[in-house]
């Protein structure tokens, strides 16, 4: 990442860049292995137009990793695992005044 680009800091190791013509939603990593071992750099989630399209996949992303486990789960722990999901992502925004109610 050059820079001069502008960074959001989200949640959970996720940030939004900007070039002149996408919000790009990226993910924080650390290099597991070889001789760059440690080093932090991010990875490219997407490019979307427009920063509502941007949140909706951060938002499928936050969903899609607390659903990544090792073990099998059932319907209703994988829809109680969604709840909480939206519940955090709902106090999030509001937390940042991004969202307002009607």
């Amino acid at each position: 990442m050059r820079e001069e680009e502008k960074m959001i800091e989200l949640y959970n190791d996720y940030v939004v860049t900007m070039d002149p013509y996408n919000y790009i939603l990226q993910k924080r990593k650390v290099t597991e292995s070889g001789k760059d071992i440690g080093t932090e750099y991010f990875k490219t989630v997407g490019y979307y137009w427009d920063i509502g399209g941007c949140l909706k996949r951060f938002h499928d992303e936050l969903i899609r990793d607390s659903l990544a486990t090792d073990q099998k789960l059932t319907l209703d722990e994988a829809m109680k695992i969604c709840h909480e999901v939206n519940q955090r992502f709902e106090k999030w925004f509001k937390d940042n005044a991004l969202f307002t109610e009607a």
